[in-house]
């Protein structure tokens, strides 16, 4: 049985630490594979909505262009730019790792 798990980077208030805090669980675990994502846009209706909305951030209007992978939505404690740079090393911590290769 192959076991893939996915995790999302740069929740609400999530500091830098427990973004890698998560990305070291990742890399020591036993999962066959794994996908980091970037928290995605809210959907209208939902209390992430909310919180993005009186974060004064630019809401998507045209759901019909709705693309998870490329929101700017930040309301982590961390950079857009730290969460990027950490999402790509945490691929490379995961999939470069011996057990894996």
């Amino acid at each position: 049985m192959l076991v893939h798990h996915a995790f999302m980077l740069g929740f609400p208030s999530e500091t830098e630490e427990k973004i890698q805090s998560t990305i070291d669980r990742a890399a020591r675990s036993s999962f066959h594979t794994a996908a980091f994502f970037r928290m995605p846009p809210p959907f209208k209706g939902t209390e992430f909505f909310t919180q993005v909305e009186h974060a004064g951030f630019d809401l998507p209007t045209d759901w019909s262009a709705y693309e998870p992978h490329q929101t700017e939505t930040n309301l982590s404690t961390a950079p857009g730019t730290t969460i990027t740079k950490l999402r790509k090393d945490a691929y490379r911590r995961f999939y470069f790792n011996p057990k894996r290769l």
